[in-house]
């Protein structure tokens, strides 16, 4: 009843942000800061046509954007193995450097987070940074080596192999686990 009298005084202007307000609060969600982008959940879910759609629109993945996104393009085609959309982005420009602005992470972290070996192997091959630490100061190796409890060693060795091969650099703690023998 409070709602019914409080929304016929209300302009529906006001209506439809308070609405949106309670339904992101309901969902535990920050609506400024989670809102659903077309264009995140095309690259999430790889769908190609709408990412060329887009960068033929726009011309570049990294382009101008208000607000600026938290999380590039390309962290949602890595997170998630979508190659062919990882490829286009990059071929596009992608920036392969980029940062999740909240957790300091490159596309190479979210792939080796994801366990997406093609992705990270396609990142490398391309110049991402192997020792790029995230706002924790974790590197890819370093994600892979405190990860060793949630995957498997099956999971994992490949993960960290592909890291050595491209140089990664092991950290002191580390250097007493023999990654060869995994």
């Amino acid at each position: 009843m409070a709602l019914f009298v409080f929304t016929m005084r209300t302009s529906p202007a006001l209506l439809a942000f308070l609405l949106t307000l309670s339904t992101a609060s309901a969902l535990g969600m920050d609506s400024m800061r989670h809102r659903c982008n077309c264009i995140e959940h095309a690259a999430s879910s790889g769908n190609v046509k709408e990412i060329q759609a887009y960068l033929a629109k726009k011309g570049h993945p990294d382009g101008p954007q208000d607000p600026p996104p938290v999380t590039p393009l390309l962290h949602f085609a890595s997170r998630n193995g979508h190659e062919p959309v990882a490829l286009l982005l990059l071929d596009a420009g992608a920036d392969i450097t980029a940062r999740d602005l909240e957790t300091g992470r490159t596309a190479l972290h979210a792939a080796i987070i994801e366990k997406r070996e093609i992705i990270a192997r396609l990142f490398l091959t391309r110049g991402a940074h192997v020792d790029a630490p995230d706002a924790r100061n974790r590197t890819p190796l370093q994600c892979v080596a405190q990860d060793i409890f949630r995957l498997s060693l099956t999971q994992a060795r490949p993960l960290a192999r592909l890291l050595l091969i491209y140089n990664a650099e092991m950290q002191e703690k580390q250097r007493d686990w023999n990654f060869a023998d995994w």
